[in-house]
């Protein structure tokens, strides 16, 4: 199929679990949101006018749950939308990876050593880009801060070095153009 600019897509990242809530770096470790997991009504209200679009959500549960709390039972699970492995910083606070990193997860994200190489959380993305653009992928995305940070990124056409000069809060909405 022929490559299609300008399709919009919708992005939430997963509301609040224990670690999101104390500032603790998740990754891939596996936690379920607080409870109860209450949506925004502001949020809720915006992605009904995307009933028709196919949802994604990665296969971690936190995804999983958000999508169910906002009425996408329906979401597709896929591990391209998966979180960055945090490695040893898992757990940890975003202080302490720029502490004992030398600020490098600011100013050098792809040089920061971690459990997965960004380059290849990159990849993974690109790939979702691509399955948008050619009209196979997602309208709608629950997914987590780095892996929507990068997403973003992409789709506004920056530097991918500056994928760590923003944030998204848990439960957040971004829509993009790609």
């Amino acid at each position: 199929p022929p490559r299609r600019h300008g399709v919009k897509v919708t992005t939430v990242r997963h509301l609040a679990t224990a670690w999101t809530r104390d500032g603790r770096l998740q990754g891939r470790r596996d936690e379920p949101l607080l409870r109860p997991a209450v949506g925004d009504p502001a949020v809720a209200a915006r992605l009904v006018a995307l009933r028709g679009d196919p949802a994604w959500c990665s296969t971690l549960r936190r995804t999983r749950e958000t999508a169910d709390v906002y009425g996408r039972s329906d979401a597709k699970a896929s591990p391209l939308l998966d979180e960055i492995d945090f490695g040893v910083f898992e757990g940890r606070t975003r202080g302490e990876l720029l502490a004992d990193t030398d600020g490098r997860w600011i100013t050098d994200p792809f040089a920061t050593p971690l459990g997965l190489a960004l380059k290849d959380l990159e990849a993974r993305v690109l790939r979702v880009v691509a399955a948008v653009r050619a009209g196979r992928g997602p309208g709608l995305i629950f997914g987590h801060g780095v892996w929507l940070r990068l997403f973003a990124t992409i789709a506004a056409g920056r530097p991918r070095g500056e994928l760590n000069r923003f944030n998204i809060p848990p439960g957040g909405v971004l829509e993009l153009e790609l």
